[in-house]
């Protein structure tokens, strides 16, 4: 997402190293936008990484996964299906002819 000019992107840590200590992570920050600008192809598109919210959510896999299809859906509704005609409403069936008789 860029709004004004500034890039935002949304990215899980699926496996932390062992000897990662959590309150050690914002000093990661310039490691991490070299290696996103690695992943990328570029030297410089990424130029700062800053960690929100903080400290980070720590979650189990099924519920990141519920979470992301949550979002997901929140961002991507689907499609309003159109209007129905009033002949495909439902209504009462005539009985073909003009005047109620037949």
């Amino acid at each position: 997402i860029v709004e004004d000019g500034t890039g935002y992107l949304k990215f899980a840590v699926t496996r932390m190293p062992d000897s990662l200590l959590p309150d050690s992570i914002p000093s990661t920050s310039s490691t991490l936008a070299t290696a996103f600008n690695t992943k990328i192809g570029t030297d410089s598109t990424l130029g700062s990484v800053s960690f929100t919210p903080w400290p980070p959510t720590f979650l189990k896999w099924d519920d990141f996964t519920d979470k992301l299809k949550k979002e997901w859906m929140v961002a991507n509704p689907p499609p309003t299906p159109a209007p129905k005609h009033e002949d495909e409403k439902g209504g009462k069936a005539g009985n073909g002819t003009k005047g109620g008789k037949a």
